[in-house]
């Protein structure tokens, strides 16, 4: 099975950059030099992939050791349209902060919230649907969200319960933006209304595979 790990970035934090390519080790690496449009860019990456299965991977932010292994290894397994693993939080220097978010998750976090369901993702390129994309076309905003929410509402999704991810804190990162924070806050209904639409157990929790790591 074959695995690409997209990176979009505007070429402003080349050391950065360069740890996100040092700590992944599984796949075919891409970067991509995005334009102004993160959501038609974010869309048309991994919807035109030609491998089988999609990864994620910021520019600014690190993965862990096996955690792409284990989330292919869990898609394989299980038949889901999306693996994820928990996340811990680092800052500007690459310092933990904090305690990792490790918690299980239920089918209603994914449709309620953002980052109930965040980093690390490893999406089944053939579950993608169109509707992902006219819905975020219409909103304006979380196509993020909206492609992890279809995946693990309409298709299934499965926690691979282990700290797979490094997210970067750091003042100059898009969700830190005013304005992006703003229009997010605006369409929270608009893209609640989509995610709740795809109807099903939302109280069900979300499957584990694998022991914790």
């Amino acid at each position: 099975m074959s695995l690409d790990v997209i990176t979009l970035t505007r070429g402003t934090r080349p050391e950065w950059l360069q740890e996100c390519a040092s700590s992944i080790d599984m796949g075919n690496h891409q970067v991509h030099f995005r334009p102004d449009d993160f959501e038609a860019a974010r869309w048309e990456t991994t919807s035109r992939s030609m491998a089988d299965f999609v990864a994620w991977v910021d520019d600014d932010d690190r993965v862990l050791p096996g955690a792409l292994a284990r989330c292919v290894e869990a898609l394989e397994a299980t038949g889901a349209a999306m693996a994820f693993t928990d996340e811990a939080h680092i800052d500007a220097k690459g310092a933990r902060v904090g305690q990792p978010y490790t918690r299980p998750r239920a089918r209603r976090d994914l449709a309620m919230h953002p980052r109930s369901v965040h980093h690390l993702s490893v999406f089944r390129v053939s579950s993608l649907d169109p509707i992902i994309w006219k819905h975020a076309k219409r909103i304006g905003i979380g196509i993020c969200w909206l492609i992890r929410a279809h995946a693990g509402l309409v298709h299934k999704a499965v926690h691979v319960p282990m700290v797979g991810y490094e997210w970067r804190l750091h003042p100059g990162q898009d969700t830190k933006d005013i304005d992006f924070a703003d229009a997010y806050t605006r369409a929270m209904p608009a893209l609640r209304e989509v995610t709740r639409s795809w109807m099903g157990p939302l109280d069900a929790q979300i499957r584990q595979h694998g022991a914790r790591a």
